[in-house]
């Protein structure tokens, strides 16, 4: 598995438009082999911002290479410069492999 998250201080004031944007934009992520998992995470609050994740769950770093050279990643990313006038600077990418994984199910 792998994992690519991008970490988004957002204004203060500005929350409730960041989430908004993320919920009504075209992502195309269905369209697209080798994806496990999507999450916008909120997190916790800074004294100036308000932190949020992107966070995507793949089957390999292969299907999420192949992700970032699709025209379904163009067009998924094209309104993004929507949130700049809510962002405390650029995102901060990380990614990461899993070196070892666990389920556990709830049994619901």
């Amino acid at each position: 598995m792998f994992i690519a998250m991008n970490a988004f201080k957002v204004k203060k004031d500005s929350g409730e438009a960041f989430e908004a944007a993320w919920r009504e934009r075209d992502t195309y992520l269905n369209e697209v082999p080798g994806i496990l998992h999507f999450a916008l995470l909120r997190g916790d609050v800074e004294e100036d911002a308000l932190n949020y994740s992107s966070h995507t769950m793949w089957r390999s770093r292969e299907d999420f290479d192949t992700w970032t050279k699709s025209d379904a990643f163009v067009q998924s990313h094209r309104g993004g410069g929507s949130t700049t006038p809510l962002l405390l600077g650029h995102p901060q990418v990380s990614t990461w492999d899993a070196v070892l994984e666990q389920d556990f199910q709830s049994g619901e």
